[in-house]
């Protein structure tokens, strides 16, 4: 069924929500708070950061469909949950699943062709931009433009910290990130994949030769990163409301995370996303959430000129 369209301003906004927990109190708990509430967001950023940091390094192009990949497992995780009424685990699993599969269809139908004639990556990153316009699109065709809403799943009591009044999501989002986070060094840097990956990042002729084989860990890099962004979209859906542009905002935040830490550094990619959502959540408290967004590019243009390379720059030798 398809319903009238709905403009931005039709739209509340539910991203600000570790400064909507905010209230009077002394300096400390303030303090956490802010803390707590803006390393919540900021991990919401660093996730697609990091998906968009492990497509880099081992496929050698961006992808501008990264948040239109959030929308997408919102919008899964909605059928699942609310018109399918399985419970919320179930449906997160079955979810990032999903978006697992639909990376292996679009590497397979998409890029692996591209990487077959050795394309150019501007082409690339084209068919990215025609993939957003796609996605918005199916997602418009199937669930509307009506905005929905999830609601919150984690709770809506706060919990007591240290006399901080923090809510459950945030606790949520920041021990899920952290695990998922964790995961991924030990998958990386402790495992054979790892090392394959790795190894396709640094020369893919070179690990073909080596017996790697180079585009099945591209296309096995592609599924991890769109089930990545599925965490991070399962946990985002409950504090915002779903229309096909949800995704525009946290994509360009991961793609800004990306560029303050440091450009296919994932250690840059989660500092760069802490670092955003803190300052947001700064800004949401002693300005308005409306500068928020508008600080936080302000920010990336900042370093654009004056620290291109990041705050952690990779450090890439070549052998002559």
């Amino acid at each position: 069924m398809l319903w009238p369209s709905a403009t931005r301003k039709e739209v509340p906004d539910r991203t600000s929500f570790a400064c909507d927990e905010i209230e009077e109190g002394s300096v400390m708990e303030l303090f956490l708070q802010v803390v707590a509430g803006g390393t919540a967001i900021g991990l919401l950023y660093a996730l697609p950061a990091l998906a968009i940091v492990l497509l880099w390094n081992t496929a050698g192009f961006f992808n501008l469909a990264q948040g239109d990949f959030v929308a997408l497992t919102s919008y899964f995780l909605y059928f699942f949950y609310i018109m399918m009424h399985m419970p919320f685990v179930l449906a997160a699993v079955l979810t990032i699943l999903c978006l697992g599969a639909v990376g292996f269809i679009v590497d397979k139908a998409l890029f692996h062709p591209l990487r077959r004639f050795n394309c150019n990556p501007l082409l690339m990153l084209i068919v990215t931009i025609a993939l957003s316009v796609f996605l918005k699109n199916l997602i418009r065709a199937i669930w509307g433009t009506k905005p929905l809403s999830l609601g919150n799943v984690f709770g809506e009591t706060p919990l007591n910290f240290f006399h901080a009044h923090i809510m459950p999501h945030t606790f949520w989002t920041v021990g899920l990130s952290l695990l998922l986070i964790v995961g991924l060094y030990i998958l990386s840097q402790k495992s054979l994949l790892g090392v394959a990956m790795r190894a396709a990042a640094e020369s893919r002729e070179v690990a073909q030769l080596m017996g790697v084989k180079s585009n099945f860990i591209i296309s096995l890099s592609f599924v991890i990163s769109l089930m990545i962004t599925a965490v991070a979209g399962i946990l985002a859906t409950p504090i915002l409301f779903l229309i096909p542009e949800m995704g525009d905002s946290l994509g360009l935040k991961a793609f800004a995370a990306t560029i303050i830490g440091g450009f296919g550094n994932p250690l840059g990619a989660v500092v760069g996303g802490i670092l955003l959502g803190i300052v947001e959540t700064l800004a949401g408290i002693y300005l308005s959430s409306s500068y928020k967004d508008a600080i936080a590019f302000g920010i990336l243009i900042a370093f654009l000129l004056f620290k291109p390379k990041g705050l952690f720059s990779l450090k890439i030798s070549e052998k002559v």
